[in-house]
């Protein structure tokens, strides 16, 4: 059995839990601070979870001035809309309106035909994914 908690530190210095989460687990487990928003009003961690060379993500996002958290597992959500080609996917960041930053690299199992997929945007509320539009190159 393994228990996830996330604290953060409120203006007074004293770190208070704010989201906790209970599971029997198989494998390897663990916590990673992701980091915050660019406005800085939404943390992000993630409660992984791995076993083989598999690793999967519960994406926690903690709302500052709401004082609110909320996760939700990140199962096929996105590799069910690409190619089987062993895609794996990278918890990288959060946005300012609270949403996971998904980056789905090349696959390094598959040598060609399989490119990288980009970065794509989870709901932990709703469960919905959306791929991002990709960055244009700057001008030169």
């Amino acid at each position: 059995m393994v228990t996830y908690k996330l604290f953060v530190a409120h203006g007074n210095g004293k770190y208070v839990p704010v989201k906790e989460y209970s599971e029997k687990a198989e494998g390897s487990v663990g916590a990673e601070m992701i980091g915050a928003s660019k406005n800085e009003k939404v943390l992000a961690a993630d409660f992984w979870w791995a076993e083989g060379d598999y690793k999967g993500h519960r994406p926690v996002i903690y709302d500052v001035e709401a004082k609110s958290a909320h996760s939700r597992a990140l199962n096929n959500e996105i590799r069910k809309q690409l190619l089987s080609c062993d895609y794996f996917e990278e918890f990288i960041g959060v946005t300012d309106t609270g949403e996971a930053i998904i980056r789905v690299p090349k696959s390094a199992y598959v040598g060609q035909g399989c490119p990288a997929q980009g970065e794509w945007l989870f709901d932990v509320q709703s469960g919905r994914v959306q791929r991002t539009k990709p960055k244009s190159a700057p001008h030169k």
